[in-house]
């Protein structure tokens, strides 16, 4: 009985390791187009390269325009509410 349960149990560690080792091997970035992309930049002019450097700078300002940023209150309501949230000020109540 022991037997069964120590073969079942190196069976799903070994299915666990295999699909670790492909998760990883998907998850990883291939290197070889970081080398050819690197290459291919060495043989492009310098107005080439500020010309895609003015694209991606572009892209990032718009995608910095649709992400939803939190908020924050003017500074009179700033000083408003830490007035009233101080012990002894306007909201509070001496006793």
């Amino acid at each position: 009985m022991l037997c069964v349960f120590t073969s079942i149990k190196q069976r799903v560690c070994f299915s666990i390791h295999a699909l670790q080792e492909r998760f990883l091997r998907w998850v990883k970035p291939p290197t070889t187009a970081l080398v050819l992309g690197t290459l291919a930049d060495l043989t492009r002019g310098k107005s080439e390269l500020l010309a895609a450097n003015a694209l991606l700078r572009h892209q990032l300002i718009v995608l910095r325009r649709h992400i939803k940023r939190p908020i924050y209150p003017r500074i009179a309501q700033r000083v408003r509410l830490s007035v009233i949230d101080t012990p002894g000020g306007v909201g509070s109540s001496k006793q």
